[in-house]
């Protein structure tokens, strides 16, 4: 068992837990979740986005000499973050989410199917195609680490014209090959992406929403 603790926002918040790591020399970590105990995460409350949450760690153990999954799929989670523009706000388009896109492995390397942009079909953006969100990712071998990023769409009318606005997140995961039994059911892979708060009153904050990303192997 080891304590966890790391002071956050000029020590005003921090984050804290005690971390198990179940034997084994390819070990799983969680906490004590039976008992309640979680990490807990606290930021000021008299930040817009302060508070204070408790946390899962859905622990794991990468294994870099063991042999990757032939495919995964690559999906986010949804966000409901608006985009705001000079004279209302747009809600994103989620049919261009990652929703099953093929990853291929060759090797110790994990390829993203190539993306297709969005086109204007009659009146409407057409965004059937499988990585229309132009998600491009890259995996490192040695860590288990994967990252990247892809598109969050944003249709609009303004001044008679339709509008067709792209903002790019980022995101970054890691695979675990091995995981705690209660997690056993979990994704291979999974990670966050971060998108950027634009209201004109939160825009000067900087504030970046966090939502979940995962990969996981083809049936």
């Amino acid at each position: 068992c080891v304590p966890f603790f790391v002071p956050l926002y000029y020590r005003k918040g921090s984050v804290g837990a005690l971390l198990w790591f179940m034997d084994g020399g390819k070990s799983a970590v969680i906490t004590d979740r039976d008992l309640g105990w979680f990490v807990r995460w606290d930021k000021p409350s008299d930040k817009v986005d302060g508070g204070s949450v408790l946390l899962d760690a859905v622990g794991g153990y990468y294994d870099k000499d063991s042999s990757l999954s032939p495919q995964y799929l690559l999906y986010a989670g949804f966000n409901d973050v608006l985009y705001s523009y000079n004279g209302g706000v747009a809600e994103m388009q989620a049919d261009a989410l990652p929703n099953g896109i093929t990853v291929m492995s060759e090797g110790n390397r994990l390829r993203i199917v190539r993306g297709t942009k969005p086109v204007l079909a009659g009146e409407v953006y057409d965004y059937t195609d499988e990585n229309s969100a132009m998600a491009k990712l890259s995996f490192s071998s040695r860590t288990g680490i994967f990252k990247g990023k892809f598109n969050l769409y944003y249709d609009f009318v303004k001044g008679g014209r339709l509008i067709h606005k792209a903002v790019s997140v980022p995101f970054a995961g890691i695979l675990t090959q091995t995981r705690a039994d209660i997690f056993a059911d979990y994704p291979s892979g999974q990670g966050y992406y971060l998108v950027p708060e634009n209201d004109p009153d939160l825009k000067p904050l900087r504030i970046k929403w966090s939502y979940p990303i995962w990969m996981d192997d083809m049936p």
